[in-house]
């Protein structure tokens, strides 16, 4: 059950946001529906998911990233199905997430710090909190932020030292290969971050991690 409640959620989380910004943009009439169709199949499949609700907790609590997931797959998809119930349960799973995060607020994987998976959290919360308002999340933002900036190189190379996940061989991907730093999303997070907080630094490392992963292709 807990697999196919993460696979699901994986799923919903980029279907959600998907149709949300169909729905803001030009072309909504041409998919309406296509989404419409689409929406009682979303139903079954987030019914599913709330029902394994204490699995999602009990299984991702340790990656605290997929948490945050969660709780995009249930903001997004309640806001597509005008469902109160799914949208204050992405904000429970939200409140949860924030009591992962050690004493300097960075959020916490498998026991400690990953500069890779930090910034999915940051990533991911982001992305929910442009359509569900989190100002307990977006509070929690600059720490996490800062102690990332921290791990970006002057070359644009992100620091795997000590990382718990990515980058040191502690971990295979679903090819078998060892898990690395995920630079497009830390250049996602870091933009989002500059952006709608108007930091500089943030825009900057963004710049360098962006030009260094092209580098390395």
């Amino acid at each position: 059950l807990g697999a196919a409640v993460e696979t699901a959620f994986f799923f919903l989380q980029e279907l959600g946001r998907a149709i949300l910004v169909i729905r803001q943009s030009p072309h909504e009439a041409h998919f309406l529906a296509r989404i419409a169709a689409l929406e009682p199949r979303i139903r079954r499949a987030c019914t599913f998911i709330y029902a394994g609700y204490d699995t999602i907790i009990e299984r991702s609590s340790k990656a605290v990233n997929r948490i945050i997931i969660a709780a995009k797959a249930f903001g997004t998809c309640g806001l597509v199905l005008h469902d109160d119930t799914l949208v204050a349960t992405a904000r429970k799973l939200i409140a949860h997430a924030l009591t992962r995060r050690d004493q300097d607020g960075v959020f916490i994987e498998k026991g400690g710090r990953d500069s890779s998976y930090n910034v999915v959290s940051i990533y991911f919360g982001q992305v929910l909190a442009l359509h569900v308002p989190l100002p307990e999340f977006e509070a929690a933002l600059p720490a996490a932020v800062a102690w990332q900036l921290t791990r970006i190189k002057e070359t644009g190379e992100v620091d795997v030292t000590g990382n718990t996940r990515t980058g040191v061989g502690k971990e295979k991907s679903y090819t078998g290969q060892p898990k690395k730093v995920n630079y497009n999303e830390v250049v996602l997070a870091l933009t989002f971050y500059g952006l709608v907080h108007q930091d500089p630094a943030a825009l900057a490392a963004a710049d360098r991690v962006f030009a260094y992963s092209h580098r390395q292709q």
